[in-house]
């Protein structure tokens, strides 16, 4: 008996809509939706930590499509976009760099981000584009996008602008400006409907690292300092600057809580690491190549100890007035005033300066984390069931979580041509794979066909 299996595989995106948010965003793709059983895709978990909406309305969308212009104020990624989309529909999405105006009707301009089968929301909500975008825009620079459906009677819901280039929306990070609608693909220079408001959510990342300097004032100075960060949202600590006197070494230490009462307790404290410095003059911040790395909980107070271990050289830094003020500040952490003491932990004297604000900048992130329900904390992992399964994925960041699923289906499906038979040279016998099947590929190359009229010989289809 001449058993076969059969194999088809298309790609699909399988995603999860839940409502725009003004921050943390994922949503899984991946390499494949239907495989055989041991065969391997690619998850990519697609975050995002900001979000920017245009408007939703039922508008009065005429064409496919719209272009627009989006300028970076700072470095983002665009991860992905929701749209104003009237029918389910087979969407694509393009991009160019610098702007979309004298390129309405030159594709060979632009550059297919991808494309996707949406299930729309239907006009004046808003409907998740599956397709990851993971497009760079560098600070100060625009780019053009493209989102359009793939049916020319299929349509997006936009309104009408005031004039191209105008601003549309912002925020802290990014513009975009009023552009136009167009006809499936790339319309043309008489179809071109000229002022449009897209409608829809940009969802982008923006690197969240931070620096926020203490002063570097210096008028006094000694070993070193202890002092305390409070965290008004979850930080990492990532590095320092310091502000030494001369070339020496540099020890970072820290603890959980105030310095304060610790000031000569070495064991309350964990060396982070030393490093060799090269001092940079005077009002002028060292680097201090040691890797901090310290996440502190929103609300938590941890110490730190920045010294030289060189008794011979000193850190600069400044006259406090109040123990234990803060002394600057941003959105995400305080910095207090602290203490000056010798190396190692006031050296057994027990005495220390206060308040002394130490001198340096403090380079810190939002911290951010992935993890799938296989346990890994990739963005991207390759899987490869036996079964049906479902994978899921949390991503943390700006202080919540958010979450998606995605469902793969793995079919085991043994088919039967039938019984083995002998035919004489000449004969002409037909062979049926079953009827249900999105593709069909036979040994002898004959693709797309449920049954084949063969003459004798051995036969399989995949």
């Amino acid at each position: 008996m001449k058993k076969i299996y059969l194999l088809f595989i298309f790609t699909a995106l399988l995603f999860s809509y839940s409502n725009v948010k003004a921050q943390s965003d994922v949503f899984i793709s991946s390499t494949g939706n239907d495989i055989c059983p041991g065969a391997s895709v690619t998850l990519t978990a697609n975050t995002s930590n900001n979000a920017l909406t245009t408007l939703y309305s039922s508008g009065e969308g005429a064409y496919p499509g719209n272009m627009f212009d989006i300028t970076a104020t700072n470095e983002i990624t665009i991860t992905r976009f929701d749209g104003n989309v009237n029918q389910s529909t087979q969407m694509e999405i393009y991009y160019k760099v610098g702007t979309y105006v004298g390129s309405e009707t030159v594709a060979s301009d632009w550059i297919l981000v991808g494309t996707a089968y949406v299930n729309a929301n239907g006009a004046g909500v808003a409907t998740s584009i599956p397709i990851p975008v993971n497009v760079t825009i560098p600070a100060g620079q625009t780019y053009g996008f493209y989102i359009t459906t793939t049916n020319v009677t299929d349509r997006l819901s936009y309104s009408v602008g005031n004039s191209v280039g105008t601003l549309l929306a912002s925020d802290a990070n990014l513009q975009i400006f009023e552009g136009c609608g167009l006809l499936y693909p790339f319309g043309n220079s008489s179809s071109l409907m000229i002022p449009r408001k897209w409608h829809g959510s940009i969802y982008y990342y923006k690197n969240t690292s931070a620096m926020i300097t203490t002063t570097l004032a210096g008028g006094n100075n000694h070993r070193g300092n202890m002092f305390d960060i409070v965290a008004v949202n979850a930080v990492k600590i990532k590095k320092f600057d310091a502000h030494p006197m001369g070339d020496t070494e540099i020890a970072v230490y820290y603890k959980t809580g105030s310095f304060v009462g610790f000031e000569s307790n070495a064991a309350a404290w964990t060396l982070i690491g030393t490093a060799t410095v090269v001092a940079q003059p005077m009002g002028t911040a060292t680097p201090v190549p040691v890797d901090i790395d310290i996440i502190i909980p929103a609300g938590e107070t941890y110490a730190f100890y920045v010294t030289s271990t060189n008794t011979a050289v000193s850190l600069n830094y400044s006259n406090g007035t109040t123990p234990n003020a803060i002394y600057t500040s941003d959105a995400n952490i305080q910095f207090l005033e602290g203490v000056g003491l010798e190396y190692p932990f006031t050296a057994g004297s027990g005495s220390f300066n206060s308040p002394r604000i130490w001198n340096g900048n403090i380079y810190y992130e939002l911290p951010e984390s992935i993890l799938w329900s296989t346990g890994e904390t990739t963005s991207s992992i390759v899987v490869s069931p036996q079964v049906p399964t479902t994978y899921s994925v949390d991503y943390t960041a700006n202080g919540s979580e958010v979450s998606d699923n995605f469902d793969l289906n793995v079919y085991t499906s043994t088919l039967d041509l039938g019984a083995d038979f002998t035919a004489c040279f000449g004969d002409v016998e037909t062979l049926d794979a079953g009827a249900g099947y999105t593709s069909y590929d036979w040994n002898d190359g004959y693709n797309n066909a449920q049954t084949l009229d063969v003459e004798a010989a051995s036969y399989s289809a995949g």
